[in-house]
């Protein structure tokens, strides 16, 4: 009856000892055919990313082969389109040069609409016609000093200091023009043009009426900054 059981048992360690065996055979071949697999897929990855680098390297290759093409063609719009292929990584750089070409179009455009005007042309006679009979001749040029002449009576009128002047400097021809004023002014104020040779004689003080005031007229006048008190 022991050596039955013995028997049994060796059996027993026999079977579970091969199975076990078996078992490992079947996990190692699952597992190189595992790492087979793995392989292969490294491999397809890697063929597909150098092929999908290769694409892309000849798309560049491309655009840039017409990039320069169409710049030694002179054709603007293909230079810009493949301009803005080779350079789609920079916006910024893209954007900036178009807006210095639409810039230079516009101040080409405008100088050509605005032209400038010709030159007038100018003429001054030199022929001497004092010997030979002529309907007109040159007037003599002269030289004309503007004047401030005020605090003169309300009533006065241009024709009033034109008058006063002739009388003091006869054979000379004066311009009166009379100056705005305000509606309560005491005083009116003139601006008179004089023959600049009569400049020294106008400013003298005996020439003119008591407290009338002479002096420079000012065609622009300086307005006086306000000072604030701190």
């Amino acid at each position: 009856m022991c050596n039955e059981l013995m028997i049994n048992v060796s059996d027993l360690q026999e079977m579970i000892q091969n199975i076990v065996t078996e078992s490992v055979k079947i996990l190692l071949v699952q597992i190189s055919d595992l790492s087979y697999e793995i392989k292969s897929l490294k491999q397809l990855h890697q063929l597909g990313v150098s092929n999908t680098d290769r694409k892309v390297s000849t798309e560049e290759h491309q655009t840039i082969t017409n990039f320069e093409s169409d710049n030694e063609d002179c054709v603007s719009s293909d230079s810009v389109s493949s301009n803005q292929t080779v350079n789609r990584e920079f916006p910024k750089e893209n954007k900036a040069t178009e807006m210095k070409r639409s810039g230079a179009k516009k101040r080409n455009k405008q100088r050509k609409v605005n032209k400038t005007a010709a030159r007038q042309t100018i003429v001054r006679g030199c022929h001497d016609s004092e010997n030979q009979t002529s309907s007109f001749s040159a007037a003599a040029r002269r030289r004309r000093a503007w004047i401030y002449v005020g605090r003169t009576h309300t009533n006065t009128t241009p024709e009033d200091i034109e008058k006063y002047l002739q009388e003091r400097f006869s054979n000379h021809n004066f311009i009166v023009e009379p100056l705005p004023r305000r509606e309560d002014a005491t005083s009116a104020a003139f601006k008179v043009g004089a023959d600049f040779l009569l400049l020294d004689q106008i400013y003298k003080e005996e020439n003119w009426p008591r407290n009338v005031i002479v002096k420079k007229f000012e065609f622009f006048r300086h307005k006086r900054t306000a000072t604030f008190a701190n």
